[in-house]
């Protein structure tokens, strides 16, 4: 392996597939303590009051369990944080390595998934969840028209018959 650039945490090296990135265990528990810790904090403090009403009528508000789930993902993120913090000068730690496909990959993932949510309120579940679930099968690699098909026409519309004729909740 040729490196091109080497530090405590990362490296950058030649991966299968071209450049990419090698992170040490202890790195990417870190990184990942945060991102889970400001994602949590972010749930705790904007998304949660945003998307659920505050009932104060009950001992318990809508908001309780939420809440309760987003406190508890940002002690288990600091634990994680810690727990990499304390890995960082132990030696024949593994690496995680990153190739330039598998990050594109991620990003268009995510594009997508962004794109699902922007759409969902307009064009509803079932045209958005189709749209979606079947790119991001062919994305992955999924060719096969006899499981692309019924896969992504057929599990939205149990879902969604599921949610409302069983749970009789409305999905947009």
């Amino acid at each position: 392996m040729l490196q091109v650039y080497k530090s405590m945490y990362v490296k950058i090296a030649h991966c299968k597939g071209g450049m990419g990135m090698k992170f040490s265990e202890a790195t990417a528990e870190q990184v990942t303590g945060v991102s889970l810790g400001v994602f949590s904090l972010l749930l705790y403090f904007v998304l949660i009051p945003w998307q659920i009403a505050d009932v104060k009528v009950a001992g318990v508000t809508p908001r309780f369990l939420p809440e309760a789930l987003a406190i508890f993902m940002l002690i288990l993120s600091i634990c994680l944080f810690v727990n990499g913090y304390g890995k960082r000068t132990n030696v024949g730690q593994k690496y995680y390595s990153f190739a330039p496909k598998e990050t594109a990959l991620v990003v268009k993932s995510l594009l997508i998934l962004s794109g699902y949510i922007v759409l969902l309120e307009v064009l509803g579940y079932l045209l958005t969840t189709i749209a979606a679930l079947g790119l991001l099968m062919y994305m992955y690699g999924q060719r096969r028209i006899k499981i692309l098909i019924p896969v992504t026409i057929g599990l939205p519309v149990v879902i969604y018959l599921f949610f409302t004729k069983v749970l009789q909740i409305v999905l947009p």
